[in-house]
């Protein structure tokens, strides 16, 4: 499966509707701050053109921007900070970019975005291709997961995820007790759904009629030990 991403200096030359959508976000010509939220519901691609600055999905390295050095050192920023970064080029710039990359030891390499004109086909090796362009903007087909940017998160979704992280925390310190790392195979996520599941499933409801029954709740083999986790079958659960 490949998507069609739209991408202008200008970004209201976008086709309306547009799903995907590139723009830049530094330099003299950058669009106005805020571009992104006219397109909502759309994946938006960041492109950087000043090496020195840590910001943007895309590096993009042309003649007016970024030199294959300034692209490697720009992938190391990104990384630095937790980023997943990619590369802009046209095919005569790939052997450079790559050597500048290997020359500073970026480590895994990013992933490439090329600027092929002719069909729009997705060359092995390459995460979007820019096949076509037109005065108003340039289209490009693109694999359906790239990285760094389909996994990306919003400041608004690293902040609910970090909401989202304390509850379970506080859910696993209620019926479990404080969880040490390294007690369990599994991601502490991944301990704490099965707990929480397990626990659900061994406190389910009784059928009607049937007169409430204590029960202790004894973790699976490789799990954490619970702390005093007791209560009955009909749901009501003591420590």
């Amino acid at each position: 499966m490949t998507r069609v991403m739209y991408d202008a200096l200008y970004p209201s030359n976008i086709p309306e509707g547009a799903t995907m959508v590139a723009s830049y976000i530094d330099g003299e010509t950058a669009p106005e701050p805020g571009w992104q939220a006219k397109f909502p519901g759309a994946t938006i691609v960041e492109i950087a053109r000043i090496a020195t600055h840590d910001a943007g999905n895309v590096g993009d390295v042309e003649s007016s921007d970024m030199t294959p050095t300034g692209a490697a050192q720009w992938c190391l920023l990104r990384m630095k900070s937790g980023a997943v970064p990619s590369l802009y080029f046209s095919p005569s710039s790939l052997a450079a970019v790559v050597a500048a990359l290997n020359a500073a030891g970026v480590s895994p390499q990013p992933s490439f975005w090329i600027a092929r004109r002719g069909p729009a086909v997705l060359p092995a090796g390459f995460v979007a291709n820019q096949y076509a362009a037109n005065s108003a903007y340039d289209t490009s087909i693109v694999a359906d997961y790239w990285p760094g940017v389909d996994d990306a998160m919003t400041p608004e979704q690293a902040a609910q995820l970090a909401d989202l992280a304390q509850q379970v925390s506080d859910l696993w310190n209620i019926f479990f007790g404080p969880y040490q790392v390294g007690a369990a195979p599994w991601s502490n996520v991944e301990v704490i759904r099965r707990q929480l599941a397990d626990l659900g499933a061994e406190y389910a409801p009784p059928a009607p009629g049937t007169p409430p029954t204590t029960a202790f709740y004894t973790p699976p083999a490789g799990y954490p030990p619970a702390v005093g986790v007791k209560g009955t079958l009909n749901g009501s659960i003591t420590s």
